[in-house]
């Protein structure tokens, strides 16, 4: 038990408050977004973890296979303006 309570304190670097609410307020935060600039994903790290890395390139991959298969158009939102954060989705007017 000691044990997994050193590995589990060791994943923060010092002084992070890896608070719970910090993950309310990013989902707040992404519906308080207009439609169609919402992201596929958004990161809560606190442990710095590399998760947005990981998250780009799991979405070129899928967005890849996913034009391979010919439906790349999926990958649209269609009518939505504006750019979304981290380029998440390409806008396409209606």
């Amino acid at each position: 038990m000691a044990r997994n309570e050193e590995a589990t304190e060791a994943l923060f670097p010092p002084g992070v408050d890896a608070h719970p609410r910090t993950v309310a307020e990013e989902i707040a935060r992404v519906l308080s977004l207009p439609a169609g600039t919402r992201p596929l994903r958004t990161v809560v790290d606190f442990s710095r973890a590399g998760v947005d890395e990981v998250n780009e390139v799991l979405r070129r991959a899928q967005g890849q296979f996913v034009t391979r298969l010919g439906f790349g158009e999926l990958l649209h939102v269609r009518g939505a303006v504006g750019t979304g954060p981290a380029g998440a989705w390409a806008r396409t007017a209606s």
